[in-house]
């Protein structure tokens, strides 16, 4: 399959769709690399996919570039503190640094994985007061799920569960089980 000659932006990204299920992440990377030195990239998502497949691949200096490239393109996006916290990681970077780009990204987004993954490196850092804050605001703000479980786990572990975090996870499990009841 000669790539080169393909040069629409969405039949690329299904190719490297496919590279990916089949566990070839770089023919997935250089096909999109190919593809973005002859036409660019399209759009965000296409940009994303590409840093996000630089990374994995621990194509380092490539992710750095685009990465730069994102921001000059798309300066208010809140995921470039992300990609750059991905990139940090990928290249054994400094906590300070890893906490820096995921307060950033918390600040604008706040996800459970990212906010747990904040609270773990706060834990690794020997900031338990920032850990067991980032874990209370995931109890509270979510609810429910794996990564609430997880901030539940490293709460009780770094400063033990209030009485409210106990009550509201009681709750959302009350919840939970009660609408797995009404769909059985």
């Amino acid at each position: 399959l000669n790539l080169n000659r393909i040069n629409n932006g969405l039949l690329i990204l299904d190719i490297v769709e496919a590279y990916e299920k089949q566990g070839d992440k770089k023919a997935a990377k250089q096909a999109l690399l190919n593809y973005y030195d002859v036409h660019g990239i399209t759009g965000r998502n296409m940009m994303q996919k590409l840093i996000e497949l630089c990374i994995e691949t621990r194509d380092i200096s490539n992710a750095v570039g685009l990465c730069m490239e994102f921001e000059n393109e798309w300066p208010e996006s809140s995921i470039s503190y992300l990609m750059r916290y991905q990139i940090t990681a990928s290249a054994g970077g400094s906590l300070d640094e890893r906490i820096y780009y995921l307060e950033r990204y918390k600040e604008a987004e706040f996800e459970e994985r990212w906010g747990y993954e904040l609270a773990k490196l706060y834990d690794k850092n020997n900031q338990k007061e920032k850990c067991a804050q980032v874990c209370h605001e995931i109890i509270c703000f979510f609810g429910t799920g794996k990564y609430v479980e997880k901030a539940v786990q490293l709460k009780e572990r770094v400063a033990g569960l209030t009485e409210d975090e106990i009550n509201i996870v009681e709750a959302a499990k009350r919840r939970e089980e009660e609408a797995r009841e009404r769909r059985e």
